[in-house]
């Protein structure tokens, strides 16, 4: 008599088991249970979040609070990311704790890392839009280009524009935002 093997399941990790990952240098997140590493940015990756978290902070200082990666961002007790850049509004600041933030940020800035980038551009924009983040942008260094995407009614997200290097960045969810693009992509 053939027994049956018998197929363990593993369970999906906690935010629990984040919290307890060693400092490595890189970049640790959680998506619907799963972990996720990455390597450290590149530094035109880094210029770039800098350059926009300057220019963020600028226009929205005192109506909201950026933050910069490394940051928590939680979504639920199975999904914990680090964006790049996250955008809260200070009216929504009770959802910053020690953890970091307990919720959906108002606008989420992901800058892709050279190779495959499905993580940012399908997975973690699924998981953007099932816990209500209503901005997304991609940030495309190689393509000097970024993709804002925004909630709607039918679709979790709806292209909204693709900004070029040439244009001028501005968010829906904040009006305010007025970004020329080639200052951000200049080369260092």
């Amino acid at each position: 008599m053939n027994a049956r093997p018998r197929l363990h399941r593993i369970r999906p990790s906690t935010y629990a088991d984040y919290a307890r990952l060693p400092s490595d240098g890189q970049r640790h997140e959680l998506i619907a249970g799963e972990f996720q590493v990455s390597p450290a940015p590149s530094s035109f990756h880094q210029i770039i979040s800098m350059r926009l978290a300057v220019a963020l902070h600028r226009v929205l200082e005192r109506k909201a609070l950026v933050f910069s990666a490394p940051f928590d961002v939680v979504l639920s007790s199975r999904s914990v990311v680090q964006p790049d850049l996250v955008v809260v509004r200070k009216e929504r600041k009770k959802l910053i704790t020690k953890r970091g933030l307990e919720g959906a940020p108002d606008l989420v800035i992901e800058i892709l890392s050279p190779g495959p980038t499905s993580l940012d551009t399908l997975v973690k924009k699924d998981l953007y839009a099932r816990h209500g983040v209503p901005e997304y942008w991609m940030v495309d260094p190689d393509k000097k280009r970024v993709d804002l995407v925004r909630m709607s009614g039918a679709a979790p997200y709806d292209l909204v524009a693709g900004f070029e290097r040439r244009s001028t960045l501005s968010s829906v969810e904040f009006p305010e935002v007025k970004i020329p693009l080639a200052g951000v992509f200049a080369a260092i």
